[in-house]
């Protein structure tokens, strides 16, 4: 899925990184017909507060970027990693949104922090993100017990609990006979045919 903030932040880094824009410039300057029109490209180079700016501005579309690619895997899932990045990614930008250095960036800041908070939010409507960090055997409850507040965290693991046990009387009953099960699914019947 295209991101757009993502190739921005690729474009902005190399920029930064290599300076090629001042060359650009200076080059289109080379080839304007009159000196007037050469002085004003030449007027378009970048100052080293802009370019202070280019840098500070690729720092902080470095952390959307990372939070990105940490939950985006072609070689496995990872939805188990949606959360922690949300919340890394939150954390980080609320984080900036104080500093003096990042006060240029500061009503996008607050609207990206925002508009993550509102991401974050939506996942509750969804029992999917805990379950799958509970079920992950690399980290189980790992993230929960070191940045969730130990309230939160019992009821994650409550909740999920009581999913587990819905799920499981629907697969085998009020007697927990796995051999009469009500209802198992096309997948639920391959799992119990590759057990035997």
């Amino acid at each position: 899925m295209p991101i757009r903030w993502s190739s921005t932040y690729v474009m902005i880094d190399q920029a930064e990184k290599k300076k090629f824009i001042d060359t650009f410039v200076y080059e289109l300057g080379l080839h304007q017909p009159t000196s007037e029109k050469c002085d004003q490209m030449v007027q378009m180079k970048l100052t080293a507060n802009e370019w202070k700016c280019v840098g500070l501005f690729a720092s902080l579309l470095a952390h959307a970027d990372n939070a990105q690619q940490s939950f985006s895997s072609d070689t496995g899932p990872g939805l188990h990693l949606a959360l922690p990045a949300l919340e890394a990614l939150h954390k980080a930008l609320d984080s900036c949104s104080t500093q003096t250095k990042y006060s240029a960036f500061c009503t996008g800041l607050t609207v990206a922090v925002e508009k993550i908070g509102e991401y974050y939010e939506q996942t509750a409507d969804s029992d999917a993100y805990t379950m799958v960090m509970l079920l992950d055997p690399s980290s189980k409850d790992i993230h929960f017990k070191k940045h969730w507040v130990t309230d939160l965290h019992a009821k994650a693991l409550e909740y999920a609990e009581k999913i587990f046990k819905i799920r499981h009387l629907v697969m085998h009953g009020e007697d927990g006979d796995p051999a009469s099960p009500k209802k198992v699914s096309k997948m639920g019947k391959a799992s119990q045919r590759a057990v035997k």
